[in-house]
């Protein structure tokens, strides 16, 4: 995987915080410093995404993605390699008017990759109904869809017809996701999932005096909405004690601008409430975040740097591996303001700082 690859999904996560982050200071009218990313700090142990403070309280803020049921997002991923072959061999073939989606049930896939004998099968079959079906609407229904398992084919499969959503859809085929019986239990189960991986580090941060922040995200715009997620968290909630966290925000990140919600505030629970919490954050203001946001951490690592250089380097007994964590940590922030750092004319303190640390790396080496 490329690098860039790599990146995308973490400088979205980061995103989500940051878009958060930034509502809540403007809402409580704070200024939040000795900002960073704990879980990249510790990598050892589990530690929440985000901690900062203001100037009277210390923050800590987990974030999760949830799904509309157990499952969801692998579904999507294992059914992707289908689709997307599906959609290149029929692209232009559909009758119109419409839009055509297909459907597979949650696993259905698993272990079946798409071979050139059992793709043609779902092409010709695709074809083949498309035509027969009417379009959906109250009055039509069923009769806007049909699921069997074709011929050729290892899996059951649903295709539906749809009224166009303007010229560019009209004739193309896209995956819709299966919709489970049971739909809303099987929400608050993912979400009651959600909040036994997540809650035990945030309890944790809130025994050590901080207030804990859960941020969850939703990305389906087919399944989910925020007052389903708002009722399912409320009923899970119900179910907690003193493991429940200060504040819960919903970010909803299927459509543009994203939706942010504060669901819950201290021992007030607000729901998917439009006229208290709700706020929009629009592509433009997300890619500032990390343009403006990453100063303000780079100035906390330095803070913290200087505190450690102040403290625990000195002592012949720190461990090896955060010295290691902060030399690497440290060499890489300063590259990041100055590429040429340490090329050319370096800060001479910074330097004997630098060697002071590599002897203490020496003596503990010896005692291995």
């Amino acid at each position: 995987m490329k690098g860039d690859d790599m990146a995308a999904p973490l400088n979205h996560e980061k995103r989500v915080c940051l878009a958060v982050l930034e509502t809540i200071q403007q809402r409580d009218g704070l200024t939040f410093s000795n900002l960073h990313w704990a879980d990249e700090a510790d990598r050892s142990n589990p530690a929440v995404d985000l901690v900062f403070e203001s100037s009277s309280t210390h923050f800590a803020l987990e974030l999760t993605r949830i799904e509309s049921f157990p499952g969801q997002i692998e579904h999507y991923h294992q059914t992707q390699e289908w689709v997307e072959a599906l959609v290149a061999e029929l692209r232009g073939q559909l009758p119109r008017p419409g839009h055509y989606t297909l459907s597979f049930e949650v696993g259905a896939v698993r272990g079946f990759r798409p071979n050139p004998k059992s793709l043609k099968a779902l092409v010709d079959w695709v074809r083949a109904r498309a035509g027969g079906l009417e379009m959906g609407s109250p009055e039509t229904a069923p009769r806007h869809f049909v699921r069997e398992r074709p011929d050729g084919v290892p899996f059951k499969v649903a295709l539906f017809r749809w009224p166009a959503r303007g010229a560019h859809s009209d004739g193309t085929l896209s995956f819709s996701d299966f919709v489970p019986d049971d739909l809303e239990g099987r929400r608050r189960l993912r979400i009651r999932q959600a909040l036994e991986a997540k809650l035990p580090k945030l309890e944790s941060m809130s025994r050590a005096g901080a207030t804990t922040i859960l941020v969850l995200e939703s990305n389906d715009i087919q399944l989910a909405n925020a007052s389903a997620v708002a009722s399912a968290l409320v009923a899970e909630l119900e179910r907690l004690q003193d493991a429940i966290p200060d504040r819960v925000w919903l970010v909803e990140t299927d459509g543009e601008p994203w939706d942010l919600w504060e669901l819950k505030r201290d021992s007030r629970i607000f729901g998917a409430n439009w006229k208290h919490g709700h706020e929009q954050i629009d592509s433009a203001a997300r890619d500032d975040l990390l343009l403006r946001w990453p100063l303000r951490f780079s100035r906390s690592s330095w803070k913290r740097f200087s505190s450690w250089e102040a403290h625990e380097a000195q002592h012949t007994d720190a461990d090896y591996g955060r010295v290691l964590a902060w030399m690497w940590e440290a060499w890489q922030l300063a590259r990041t303001h100055d590429p040429e750092w340490g090329k050319g004319s370096i800060d001479e303190g910074h330097v004997q700082q630098i060697r002071r640390t590599c002897q203490i790396l020496g003596r503990l080496s010896l005692l291995k």
